[in-house]
């Protein structure tokens, strides 16, 4: 995935992950929510969740949740995460055909972002550049 240079630079993405355990045995699995700012159209925003370098951004993921709109933005959740490294790719469908569409030179023709701003130069981020530790704390995480 590489940067489209007028919607990567319109284009803002936020992601904190937050904690909520009910009791101390629920203390391993937590819920990550991806926080997603500056949205400029209600177009479908997929957030994919990766626990693995082989899977990063490939069609095989840990999860996937379709992004809840709110004002100014949209969020994704993931329940019940066992606390791991993972990295997060979001994608937002404008024209609502199911899949990340690109243009004849390879670059994304939609908005996208993927965890700790991981760096595109001349290929996608990789997934140690954009993977985090997810312990269940406040931790925060910016998007493109």
């Amino acid at each position: 995935m590489f940067p489209r240079p007028n919607l990567f630079a319109s284009t803002l993405f936020a992601i904190i992950a937050t904690s909520f355990s009910s009791n101390a045995s629920a203390a391993e699995n937590d819920t990550l929510i991806v926080r997603i700012t500056n949205v400029s159209s209600d177009a479908p925003i997929q957030c994919v969740l990766h626990d693995s370098s082989k899977t990063w951004l490939t069609a095989q993921s840990t999860a996937r949740a379709t992004a809840s709109h709110t004002k100014g933005g949209a969020v994704c959740e993931f329940a019940k995460l066992p606390h791991g490294t993972y990295a997060v790719a979001v994608h937002q469908d404008l024209n609502q055909n199911g899949e990340m569409d690109f243009t004849m030179l390879g670059l994304p023709d939609e908005p996208w972002g993927v965890s700790r701003d991981a760096p595109a130069r001349l290929s996608a981020p990789t997934f140690s550049a954009a993977s985090f530790a997810f312990k269940g704390s406040g931790i925060s995480l910016k998007l493109r």
